[in-house]
């Protein structure tokens, strides 16, 4: 039933949809979510299982033109194209994703600062750093580098499938890296990890 009336929702959307206004030109724009999280790109301009990518927060887009109401828009970045929702849009670069921290004693999560310190005492500095790249199950994902090391720990950067690491501490299932391009320093899944001979 549920999916009955996504499908009926993305119909409606397609036949209002019908007549597109153009933009103006191609117009550049930045995406802007609210948490820092990735924006979905769509096949078409409605929610549902249409999912055709995933744009970091930051990331620059070539919007090409607007459903009839301009809530959707049809961008691209790179070789992904499709349609996203045009309030996560941004003219101006929002430059990097601060997370904000929570009521004072923790961090954004509701984590203490004692849990945060457990999760990294389980980490042990490596004495010979190595190298790395990110590991993704498909070319379009993403890995999070969170703050400590935790699946709900809030995340500072977005990576793609072999960006450039340094591993410099690891558990069993997490290590602490320096991501190359940028510098930033946090924790990522073992399991998201490769390491180069």
């Amino acid at each position: 039933m549920k999916k009955r009336i996504v499908a009926i929702a993305c119909l409606v959307a397609l036949l209002m949809a019908s007549i597109i206004p153009m933009a103006s030109a191609a117009e550049h724009f930045f995406v802007k979510t609210g948490n820092g999280r990735t924006l979905n790109l769509r096949a078409d301009c409605c929610k549902g299982d249409n999912i055709v990518g995933h744009l970091p927060y930051g990331r620059e887009v070539v919007l090409y033109e607007y459903n009839a109401n301009r809530t959707w828009a049809y961008v691209e970045s790179g070789n992904l194209k499709g349609w996203v929702q045009t309030s996560f849009l941004s003219k101006t670069n929002p430059g990097a994703y601060v997370p904000q921290p929570g009521k004072e004693g923790t961090v954004k999560g509701g984590h203490s600062f004692k849990e945060i310190n457990t999760a990294a005492k389980a980490i042990k500095v490596l004495d010979e750093p190595y190298d790395a790249v990110v590991k993704t199950h498909r070319a379009a994902s993403l890995v999070h580098l969170r703050m400590f090391p935790d699946k709900n720990a809030a995340y500072t950067g977005l990576y793609l499938a072999d960006t450039e690491l340094e591993v410099l501490a690891q558990s069993k299932t997490w290590a602490q890296v320096r991501v190359k391009e940028d510098g930033k320093v946090g924790f990522l899944l073992r399991k998201n990890i490769t390491a180069l001979d």
